[in-house]
């Protein structure tokens, strides 16, 4: 069985600078993907806190 997971760009990289600026996690902002925006999010978060991080959206 395959699962494939969709993550919009936009909302990545709207959650990633949200968790870089030490934004609270949520709410989501209501016009984004929430998934991609909270994947975004742990990933913005981590940088902001000096651990290893991703810095783009991916497939």
């Amino acid at each position: 069985m395959n699962v494939a997971v969709h993550i919009d760009p936009k909302a990545w990289h709207a959650g990633f600078d949200a968790g870089e600026v030490g934004h609270a996690m949520t709410p989501c902002p209501a016009n984004l993907d929430a998934f991609s925006y909270f994947s975004g999010w742990i990933e913005g978060d981590a940088k902001r806190q000096g651990y290893s991080y991703s810095a783009r959206a991916e497939r």
